[in-house]
């Protein structure tokens, strides 16, 4: 994509915090216009939307912790996650327990952590790979419960190509994570043993360090929360994550309904990435979708159509036990999605 004037870090420009040149198996982290990086980040918010079929082995769900057995983050815990009081894009939107419908039931909220960063990886591991990639997740999951900085986690399995599909992708796996800091973030991507070992193996790697700029909702009881004032919108490409719980009884509606927004979606011409990613097979879902801008994505969101009908369906008929939707403000890159830079 043309226009971002990005800075490459091995130019020495925009690489994150700790994270020197060379470092990265993805490469460099490139900066990206409107998030200069300094000062204490402002992560998004999670909502959760039906946006990912993807079945993956029971053996690969990750149900994460935080290190320490951390329940607070001692940095306003007890602030409640700001929502936003219109309605929410799909892969963008947050329907069922939605704050703005009064009575609607909700599980209950067990921890908050406030986000002064969040980051998104994926992992493509090499062609023959994919039994390796699967026996190295319990290893995974213990790195990453002893991980400096890390708040919050998830570890998930991947369906085929670039949209929800009852396929598993075992070649491909996918991190969403929560830091204290962007620093804490940096180390990770630059140093940490499974991202050596990811070089090392020849796997692809794609690293987004992110801001919050608004989310709702929890995963496993869990809200995110926007740390103190949030920063004006700094335009530039977006990132939204949304994840659902789907109830047993809900599920053939639920993926019946998704096709036609499936199409939809993959025929954006402002979207410029989306995986489906799961932690359990069919029932526990989430998608990561990377756009040309916000507005673009509320646009396609909130249009008549076969979207609008799935939002309106999973309200009124209570297709989620539990959901998340965030946003957030693309701060910097590293690496490639499927060969190339999706900004490019």
């Amino acid at each position: 994509m043309t226009g971002h004037g990005r800075s490459h870090a091995r130019d020495g420009v925009g690489t994150a915090a700790g994270c020197r040149p060379g470092e990265s198996p993805g490469g460099a982290l490139e900066h990206v216009p409107g998030e200069d990086g300094q000062g204490t980040p402002h992560p998004e918010q999670l909502t959760a939307v039906p946006e990912a079929g993807v079945s993956v082995p029971r053996g690969a769900h990750v149900d994460a912790a935080a290190p320490g057995g951390q329940h607070g983050d001692g940095h306003g815990s007890g602030q409640v996650a700001r929502g936003h009081h219109g309605r929410q894009p799909t892969g963008l939107e947050s329907p069922g327990q939605s704050p703005d419908r009064p009575g609607a039931p909700g599980p209950q909220v067990r921890r908050r952590v406030v986000v002064h960063a969040a980051s998104f990886h994926l992992v493509r591991h090499p062609s023959g790979r994919a039994l390796a990639a699967l026996l190295d997740v319990p290893r995974l999951q213990v790195e990453l419960r002893r991980t400096p900085g890390l708040r919050f986690w998830r570890l998930l399995g991947s369906g085929r190509g670039q949209s929800m599909t009852l396929g598993a992708d075992l070649r491909r796996w996918a991190l969403f994570a929560v830091w204290e800091s962007p620093g804490a973030l940096a180390d990770f991507v630059g140093a940490a043993p499974a991202t050596r070992r990811w070089s090392r193996s020849g796997a692809e790697t794609w690293h987004a360090a992110l801001g919050l700029r608004e989310a709702r909702g929890t995963w496993g009881g869990t809200a995110l929360v926007v740390p103190g004032v949030p920063e004006p919108e700094p335009g530039g490409a977006a990132a939204f994550l949304t994840r659902a719980s789907i109830r047993p009884r809900r599920l053939r509606a639920f993926y019946a309904a998704i096709r036609p927004v499936e199409g939809d979606l993959l025929a954006h011409p402002d979207r410029l990435r989306s995986v489906g990613v799961g932690e359990w097979p069919v029932a526990r879902q989430a998608t990561f979708s990377l756009w040309r801008d916000a507005a673009a994505a509320r646009a396609f969101a909130f249009r008549p159509g076969a979207h609008a009908e799935v939002i309106r369906r999973t309200r009124a008929e209570r297709w989620y036990s539990e959901e998340l939707f965030a946003r957030f403000s693309v701060r910097t890159l590293a690496g490639t999605w499927d060969g190339t830079d999706p900004l490019d």
